[in-house]
């Protein structure tokens, strides 16, 4: 399945027979085309329910992957006037964790867990 974005050309891909499901799909899908700039600053998306019909799928799908891009800031949904893409959104940096960053490390000769439970 696929949908096209009249204003932009934008096509976003869905397999249905991926393990990866439908709504992180779209999700994926969304968000590399808004970090791409192929989804321009302010443009209104479709309605949960016309994009669903037009890509064939559940509106429960669309809304989950609309509410997880609203939830990490790259769309905005205005009451009563729909879903825009965000004016400002995270960049891709904020998802790579610092490559300077160091991650918790248990003591040199202690144990991460317990023995307690082994046999």
């Amino acid at each position: 399945m696929r949908t096209v974005f009249p204003e932009k050309s934008i096509s976003v891909v869905l397999d249905p027979m991926a393990q990866m499901p439908l709504h992180k799909q779209l999700y994926e899908g969304l968000r590399r085309a808004i970090l791409r700039r192929q989804l321009p600053i302010g443009i209104r998306l479709p309605s949960t329910r016309a994009f669903a019909h037009e890509l064939g799928i559940s509106r429960t799908t669309v809304q989950l992957a609309f509410e997880q891009l609203i939830a990490e800031g790259y769309l905005d949904g205005r009451r009563g006037s729909g879903i825009y893409v965000a004016a400002s959104f995270p960049s891709e940096e904020l998802e790579e964790p610092a490559k300077n960053s160091q991650q918790w490390q248990p003591e040199s000769g202690r144990r991460a867990i317990s023995e307690r439970g082994k046999v």
